[in-house]
């Protein structure tokens, strides 16, 4: 390191190559930006990762940017709401998508026959009666449900040890003590299964919607939250 004699610089930035003052090859400087450099830059991390898979083709440069862990950190931050879930008997090796919307993300079949390899989804199969942990506006919460008496539930989401929010909630068509949360990573919403149906609670509006599924969701099958991110994939 030297004082009053030439520049203020360390022994590391003597002995090396490296310019303090030149940006890393990833990164341009706004003079010299084309069209494709603002596409890549302001337009690609606000696609689905489904999406940007496919660009991976488009050229070497844009399939680098694809898989740099750059573009993976900039994408999860438009893209953290839950897509769906998937959903496995867990003596089966069959599995299938339960979409939280019948038009987006764009999946073309539901029980994911277009995968050309079987998969086992790997979760812990012991969960604690009734409750799961979530995170609710980045905090991490315990969520619990069970039955009341009748058709009567209630829900109770505990967070640093004190209960924080508690509904309880009437389902007419049901009236069985079998009911479960199922593992969330949403800020605004609940998914319950009752009765071999799920049903979505929006903690904001206070109400219920029942999410469409062609069968019966079985209780002590697996059920992994899928975020469309590349955070995922990568």
């Amino acid at each position: 390191m030297q004082f009053g004699r030439g520049p203020f610089t360390t022994a590391v930035y003597q002995k090396s190559n490296v310019n303090a003052f030149q940006l890393p090859a990833h990164v341009k400087p706004k003079e010299d930006m084309e069209l494709k450099d603002i596409v890549m830059d302001h337009a690609l991390p606000y696609l689905p990762a489904k999406s940007l898979m496919r660009f991976r083709s488009v050229s070497k440069e844009w399939d680098q940017w694809i898989m740099s862990p750059f573009l993976s950190h900039k994408q999860s931050y438009n893209f953290r709401d839950m897509s769906g879930y998937f959903y496995q008997h867990q003596d089966e090796t069959k599995a299938s998508f339960i979409s939280l919307s019948n038009s987006a993300y764009g999946v073309p079949d539901f029980s994911l026959s277009f995968l050309r390899k079987k998969f086992v989804l790997v979760l812990p199969s012991e969960r604690a009666p009734g409750g799961v942990l979530t995170r609710f506006h980045g905090e991490l919460c315990y969520v619990c449900v069970h039955n009341e008496f009748g058709n009567l539930y209630s829900v109770d989401i505990y967070g640093n040890m004190d209960l924080k929010h508690s509904v309880i909630f009437d389902l007419e068509e049901s009236n069985t003590q079998h009911c479960r949360v199922l593992p969330c990573i949403n800020s605004d919403f609940v998914m319950i299964l009752v009765e071999g149906k799920l049903y979505c609670y929006h903690l904001k509006d206070q109400k219920f919607e029942v999410v469409p599924f062609s069968g019966i969701l079985n209780h002590q099958a697996n059920y992994m939250p899928y975020v469309n991110s590349l955070v995922t994939l990568l």
